[in-house]
């Protein structure tokens, strides 16, 4: 396996874990607000990192693209 199937794997996990914590957070909406803001946090905290990571893959491939 290449370097670039491990980022995109890496990536794709990344976007499966926030979708389970962005559920996670919709499912629990009800209970404490002190978990409710810690999970808001852990979301915000998780999307930045996946919003870097996409960006980086898509500088990339577009470079990659320019190149060829």
């Amino acid at each position: 396996m290449n370097v670039r199937q491990v980022e995109l794997q890496h990536y794709e996990s990344r976007l499966l874990k926030l979708r389970h914590l962005q559920a996670d957070h919709v499912a629990a909406s009800g209970d404490k607000m002190d978990m409710f803001a810690e999970q808001q946090q852990q979301i915000k905290k998780h999307s930045r990192k996946v919003e870097k990571m996409h960006d980086d893959l898509h500088k990339r491939i577009s470079q990659r693209h320019t190149e060829l």
